[in-house]
């Protein structure tokens, strides 16, 4: 079966695959002379239909064959964001969540104005939820923050 996108759906996949795309830049910037990098297209199906995106692969100079990283989206839409990415190595994987700052995630009381659901959002992009028990989030902006991210997952 065929899905057919209106155009704002069309519209919020192209805003997705646009964040990702910066996001895979920065890995780009930050990492291109520890890895190598490659870049595999495949399809993805979430609740925008099924679409054509990019998985990100490291690897290490040693190993041509697998990947020490991957990262790959995992969806246009999210529970409490407005898409998430995956970062993959061989011993454990982290989600990153895009927060807009025009729709951060909140919860109200009857007695109480709404909170933000998870703290330190600043900036529009791409937050690690690094504890699960935990509701700071960790803005993904530069190489230190990406190189803090990916030593939890290696």
């Amino acid at each position: 079966m065929a899905t057919i996108f209106s155009n704002e759906t069309e519209q919020l996949r192209q805003e997705y695959q646009a964040r990702v795309t910066q996001f895979y830049q920065l890995v780009a910037q930050c990492l291109a002379d520890r890895y190598a990098i490659r870049y595999q297209l495949e399809q993805y199906q979430d609740v925008l239909g099924q679409y054509e995106g990019s998985k990100l692969q490291l690897f290490d100079s040693a190993s041509t064959e697998t990947p020490a990283l991957e990262l790959f989206p995992l969806g246009a839409s999210s529970l409490f964001g407005e898409g998430m990415l995956a970062v993959s190595s061989t011993m454990w994987e982290e989600s990153l969540v895009y927060f807009s700052l025009d729709n951060i995630p909140t919860v109200a009381y009857e007695t109480a104005k709404p909170v933000a659901l998870f703290q330190g959002i600043q900036h529009s992009g791409w937050y690690w939820l690094a504890h699960q028990t935990d509701t700071q989030a960790v803005f993904i902006h530069d190489c230190a923050s990406l190189q803090r991210l990916l030593t939890a997952v290696t």
